[in-house]
């Protein structure tokens, strides 16, 4: 694999995308032709990324579940953020 960076990248990410240990992708693909072991991940990314972005529609879909989650997660930030501005005002004076 040392010899061909470019391959070994594209092996490293269709044993991720599988979820499978490298040597077993290797095992699997190592005497494929390229083109061939191409279309194979391909076909991996293919079933890896068609659940997420039908999720992802889904999510977009739901404006106000979105709207939903975006003040909740502003508020859980000013929580945590308020406490420490309002420290740093008075250290630096801008509270009387």
């Amino acid at each position: 694999m040392e010899a061909r960076p470019e391959a070994a990248n594209l092996v490293r990410i269709y044993a991720a995308l599988a979820d499978e240990p490298l040597a077993e992708a290797l095992a699997r693909c190592g005497g494929m032709p390229f083109s061939q072991f191409k279309e194979a991940l391909t076909e991996r990314a293919i079933a890896a990324l068609v659940p997420l972005r039908e999720r992802m529609m889904a999510l977009l879909a739901d404006e106000a579940g979105l709207d939903r989650v975006l003040h909740e997660g502003a508020a859980r930030a000013r929580a945590i953020a308020d406490p420490i501005l309002a420290e740093i005002k008075r250290i630096v004076g801008f509270v009387g």
